[in-house]
């Protein structure tokens, strides 16, 4: 099954996929959780956008895990919302408590109920935790 990917914030063109051929889809099934899966889905995202040319390291980017980041917070009358991204690109050498400011791209992934069953099917002696 298929993570579902949302990138929500782009100031500047950052991949084109012209001339890529495919792009891999990630398998979030062989995960017990969305946190347990968020390392291995940032590196992925890291993979795929290098595929289509971007440079990472000096002078380039960086695709960092902010699942644990706070990053925006604001109020609306009487309410106030906080919330933040599961993982992000972001200029090289930007630490995770700056990201907000000049986040590139932000992916929020969610583990479908189809992969979440594919993972209790295919370990069955395991304890899957909602989150």
């Amino acid at each position: 099954m298929l993570a579902t990917t949302f990138a929500f914030y782009a100031v500047e063109h950052v991949c084109d996929t012209a001339g890529v051929s495919d792009i891999d889809p990630f398998d979030f099934s062989q995960f017990v959780n969305e946190d347990a899966g968020t390392p291995s889905f940032v590196e992925y995202h890291q993979k795929q956008l290098q595929s289509c040319g971007v440079h990472m390291g000096r002078n380039g980017y960086s695709v960092l895990d902010l699942h644990d980041t706070p990053m925006y917070e604001m109020q609306l009358g009487n309410k106030r919302y906080s919330g933040g991204v599961d993982g992000g690109v972001v200029p090289y050498a930007i630490m995770a408590a700056s990201a907000a400011q000049v986040l590139r791209i932000g992916f929020v992934h969610k583990q479908s109920s189809a992969d979440k069953a594919t993972f209790q099917k295919n370990n069955p002696d395991m304890l899957q935790v909602r989150n």
